[in-house]
C-alpha cells in the first residue's frame, strides 16, 4: 500500500507562515500612508465643527526637496485642509497638486523640510514593479485599508486578470481578488517579492465584486502618476466607448475600432464633431482599435494641437469614414 505523505498542518504552521507575511509587507508597509481631508463647518446652532474624509495612500516620488503622495481624489476634493500621516504615526500638512478624472487619483505633495529626520529614516518612497507578470492564482497581499480601516494586512490570490473598465478617453485591467473589501476601501496590492503591483480602486469594481478587493494594475498608471507627480497636463479627447473587436465586428456588422458610447460636453471631440456611434480607427497617421491604443497615442500630442481623428459613420448606406479636424485638449 502507498503511505500517506500528507502532514496534518500545526498551529506553529500557520504561526510560521504569518511572519513570513508580515516580512514581505514591511517594506511597502513604509511607503503607505494614511490622508485625512478635513473640512471646517458649522451646524444649525452655529458650533463650529470639522468633518474628515480619510484614505490610504503611498510615497510614490521624491524630487529631493518634496515628496509627492499618490492617493484617491474623494478624500481631498474641496476640503479646508490635507493631513498625511506616515508608517510612524507623524503627521505633516500636505498641499494638492493635480488630480486625474479617469482614475480618481490625485497626487499631493509635501514639503521635506516639514518632515523630522527620524520620520525620514523610517518611510521609503514605493517600489512599483511591473505587474504585466501577475497571474490569475498569485498569492497577494492587500495593504492599508482594503476592508476600510487603516493599517491591515489582508491575504489571498488574484482571481481575474483579463476584465476590463472604459474610463474617459482609456481603458483599464482590473486585477481581482478574494480579499475581503469595502466600497470605501483603499490601499495597494503587494507580491510575494515586496513590490507594489496594484492600486486599490474599489470604484472600478462592478455590482457583484463590491465585497472582494479590485485593484488598477501599477505598470498602467505608471505614466499617470509621473504627469501627475509633475504637474504636467494630461491630453483630453472627451470620449466613452467601447473596443470593437473582429470577432465582434463580425457579429454585429460595427467596424473594427472604438465605438464612442458618450461625447463628453463642450470637449475637444464633441467642438471636432465626433458623436456618439462613430466608430474611431485612426489618428493622424496611425491606426487605433483600442481605448489603450487612443490613450497612448494622445500622450503624444501637446494642448491646443490639431490632429486628424478618422471615424467611421453609419449612414443610409452603411458606414462611411471621415476625417475630423480636432484641437486637443488638455485637463
Amino acid at each position: 500500500p502507498v503511505k500517506d505523505q500528507s502532514k496534518e498542518v500545526s498551529l506553529e504552521d500557520f504561526e510560521s507562515a504569518y511572519e513570513e507575511i508580515l516580512k514581505v509587507a514591511a517594506e511597502p508597509e513604509r511607503s503607505i500612508v494614511t490622508v485625512q481631508g478635513i473640512t471646517s463647518d458649522v451646524d444649525w446652532m452655529n458650533n463650529a465643527y470639522e468633518n474628515s474624509n480619510q484614505v490610504s495612500g503611498i510615497l510614490a516620488a521624491d524630487n529631493g526637496k518634496e515628496y509627492f503622495v499618490l492617493t484617491e481624489y474623494r478624500a481631498v476634493d474641496q476640503v479646508d485642509r490635507i493631513l498625511v500621516s506616515f508608517s510612524n504615526d507623524t503627521t505633516v500638512d500636505a498641499h494638492f497638486l493635480k488630480q486625474d478624472r479617469a482614475t480618481g487619483l490625485a497626487v499631493l505633495k509635501i514639503d521635506k523640510e516639514e518632515i523630522a529626520p527620524e520620520t525620514k529614516e523610517s518611510i521609503a518612497v514605493a517600489k512599483l514593479d511591473s505587474s504585466s507578470a501577475i497571474q490569475r492564482g498569485e498569492t497577494i497581499l492587500a495593504l492599508g485599508s482594503p476592508a476600510g480601516y487603516n493599517n491591515s494586512i489582508s491575504v489571498g490570490m488574484v482571481t481575474s486578470v483579463g476584465n476590463t473598465k472604459n474610463t474617459l478617453d482609456n481603458e483599464y485591467h482590473l486585477l481581482t481578488t478574494n480579499i475581503m473589501g469595502d466600497n470605501e476601501g483603499s490601499g495597494v496590492l503587494v507580491d510575494m517579492e515586496g513590490s507594489i503591483v496594484g492600486i486599490i480602486s474599489q470604484s472600478f469594481s462592478t455590482e457583484k465584486n463590491r465585497n472582494v478587493v479590485t485593484a488598477l494594475p501599477i505598470s498602467e498608471l505608471k505614466k499617470t502618476i509621473e504627469l501627475l507627480s509633475n504637474n504636467e497636463p494630461i491630453m483630453y479627447l472627451g470620449v466613452k466607448g467601447q473596443n470593437i473587436a473582429s470577432d465582434l465586428s463580425q457579429k454585429t456588422g460595427i467596424p473594427k475600432g472604438i465605438y464612442v458610447n458618450a461625447v463628453e460636453e463642450d470637449s475637444p471631440a464633441m467642438e471636432g464633431g465626433i458623436q456618439n456611434g462613430d466608430v474611431i480607427i485612426q489618428m493622424e497617421e496611425n491606426c487605433v482599435e483600442t481605448l489603450g491604443q487612443l490613450r497612448k497615442e494622445l500622450d503624444k500630442y501637446k494642448e491646443n494641437q490639431k490632429i486628424k481623428v478618422t471615424a467611421m459613420r453609419k449612414g443610409a448606406e452603411g458606414y462611411v469614414e471621415i476625417v475630423f479636424d480636432v484641437t486637443v485638449g488638455a485637463v
